[in-house]
């Protein structure tokens, strides 16, 4: 058996007295939290006409969790239960919306093929939970880390960052360009956003740049300045102790992607203000941030070699990160050199 999108909607309606309708809406004592008022509230006089067919078994299905989740969190105030069972159904299977606070959650918002999709930072799996009715999907790991430097962001010096890298700022962020776009962080959450446009449009940034920024403006050492003499990356995991393979394995795969496209990367890396710099099929110092340059050097593929691709870095580089993340760094380089090609 199963439910209409109207059906299921009218049933939930008609659950709600009049006399409870007017305690939602005037009695601030009642036993319902303000996400949940607001939500039953916004549904009150709501039409849903939606002929979309919803398994019962799954309606009572998160009915009987609600139930066991409320025996153990709410049990002594079964007067609230109602409220939290009315609201998580229409959030489930009518809204299609979370069952929590977006803003309390800090639940990610996107638009995938004109739809919005979330993704949760808590998110459980377990099938005896709310979580496996509510819309969301679980946040990746990567974005996870990048909320955890996110918050972490907001615990260094401000002030200090501005003046070691001389900083545009204002009273809401702070402004770094990285590799031909301009990045904001904001100075009360430490959201990092990107913009070619002057911020008239943004997009939040990804897991590599985002991790870099961080890096780069929290844990650079107070004494970071360039040395002038550039070393290839390949010296640096022998410092740090490190596996190339996985590094080889990368480079590998974009030594596929560039090989006999002299014209378009070499097109990009001018795009991302690189100059010609030293030997190679293409050879250009890109400034990845305005007071950090890199160098890039490619030669194609021939009857007797394959294609090969080196990254230099000034030999400071660990002043200014961490060796991880200096392969975040690489990462969007070569991403964004795709992307000026493409």
């Amino acid at each position: 058996m199963a439910f209409t999108k109207s059906r299921l909607f009218r049933e939930l309606q008609k659950s709600v007295t009049e006399a409870e309708w007017d305690a939602l809406e005037r009695d601030h004592n009642l036993a319902v939290s303000s996400f949940n008022r607001n939500v039953l509230l916004g549904w009150k006089n709501e039409k849903i006409s939606d002929d979309l067919e919803i398994p019962e078994e799954q309606v009572m299905g998160l009915h009987m969790v609600l139930r066991e989740f409320l025996e153990t969190h709410m049990g002594d105030n079964p007067g609230g239960w109602k409220w939290v069972i009315l609201s998580c159904i229409y959030l489930a299977f009518i809204a299609e919306r979370p069952l929590h606070s977006i803003e309390v959650l800090d639940i990610k918002e996107l638009s995938v093929d004109g739809k919005t999709v979330y993704e949760c930072p808590v998110k459980s799996n377990g099938k005896n939970t709310p979580c496996r009715y509510c819309v969301c999907r679980r946040m990746s790991n990567y974005e996870i880390m990048k909320r955890k430097m996110q918050k972490e962001f907001l615990n260094y010096n401000q002030e200090e960052m501005i003046q070691k890298f001389c900083l545009t700022h204002d009273a809401d962020y702070l402004y770094i360009k990285f590799l031909g776009h301009m990045y904001r962080i904001h100075r009360g959450s430490g959201k990092t956003d990107w913009s070619d446009d002057g911020f008239c449009t943004f997009s939040e940034a990804g897991y590599n740049e985002a991790m870099t920024i961080y890096d780069v403006l929290c844990y650079s050492s107070q004494d970071c300045g360039l040395s002038g003499e550039f070393v290839n990356m390949d010296s640096l995991s022998f410092v740090q102790g490190s596996s190339a393979s996985q590094e080889n394995g990368l480079f590998q795969k974009m030594e596929q992607f560039f090989d006999h496209k002299n014209e378009a990367m070499a097109r990009a890396c001018r795009n991302l203000g690189g100059v010609e710099s030293g030997k190679g099929d293409i050879a250009c110092r890109i400034p990845m941030f305005d007071f950090f340059p890199v160098i890039i050097r490619f030669w194609n593929s021939d009857e007797e070699f394959p294609a090969s691709l080196q990254v230099y870095t000034d030999k400071n580089v660990l002043k200014y990160m961490h060796y991880e993340t200096l392969w975040f760094a690489v990462l969007h380089l070569f991403e964004r050199i795709k992307e000026e090609m493409a």
